[in-house]
């Protein structure tokens, strides 16, 4: 995954104008509240990891929590409840939540097995965990143009790697879903820049700067108009699970 440090750099940066390119991310946390409701979910007290800005905190009524104090000066103005925290070391004591959601935020972790562990610590015995994460699908384009020029991209988790992880810290799945996402932009400095603007850490690793850089990114923009152009601009799709997760009583 990615370094701590760095993403809570991006986030700070980015987090006053972070509402702005967000849509899709609220539509996502629009999901996450249809699936707590469709199944009628009952709760006292719930955590938002990753909060971000506070969106979904305030519609769930939850505590938030985010490694970012840029994000959380951000919320303060939706939600009183706040902590400044990191998902692989949640500042909570054990069972303190009925339910534990999360937004399009733990793609961005450093270790993803702890952070799930994590989770079912602060989570009482009947608690629910429910959250949504880019998967490996994600920006498929671009990842297609970067191998082809041999530039590193970042690579986001897949179903079996978080199947896998959630069922080590002690979750049974109970709900997944896929939601695929589709958007058009001008070109591929369009693209990085809608990225770099919601905070997210650059999906491609950068080992080489000024001239070199600017001609390799020239490069891929034109590989990736050739492949995933029309004119609409370039395509990009970002794929997400939505899992919901009950802890496994047997174990």
């Amino acid at each position: 995954m990615i370094a701590a440090k760095k993403v809570k750099k991006a986030y700070d940066r980015y987090a006053h104008g972070y509402d702005a390119g967000t849509d899709m991310q609220r539509g996502l946390a629009d999901k996450i509240v249809e699936a707590i409701s469709s199944e009628r979910i009952k709760y006292s007290r719930a955590l938002d990891i990753g909060c971000g800005t506070g969106y979904l905190t305030k519609r769930l009524n939850a505590t938030g929590c985010d490694m970012s104090f840029g994000m959380l000066n951000c919320a303060k103005s939706k939600n009183s409840r706040y902590a400044q925290s990191d998902a692989v070391n949640l500042a909570f004591k054990d069972s303190t939540f009925d339910l534990v959601i999360s937004n399009a935020a733990y793609q961005w972790v450093s270790d993803l097995r702890a952070a799930f562990k994590e989770a079912r610590r602060i989570l009482k015995p009947r608690g629910k965990f429910c959250f949504t994460i880019f998967n490996k699908n994600t920006l498929h384009e671009l990842q297609n143009v970067c191998k082809d020029i041999n530039i590193a991209s970042r690579n986001f988790p897949d179903e079996a790697v978080l199947c896998s992880y959630l069922g080590e810290a002690g979750f049974r799945i109970d709900l997944t879903g896929t939601l695929v996402y589709k958007k058009h932009y001008k070109d591929l400095w369009q693209l990085l820049k809608a990225l770099k603007d919601t905070g997210s850490t650059s999906v491609v690793n950068k080992d080489i700067r000024g001239l070199g850089w600017r001609k390799i990114l020239q490069q891929a923009n034109d590989l990736y108009a050739e492949r995933f152009g029309s004119e609409n601009g370039i395509l990009a799709t970002y794929e997400v699970f939505l899992i919901k997760c009950s802890i496994n009583q047997y174990l």
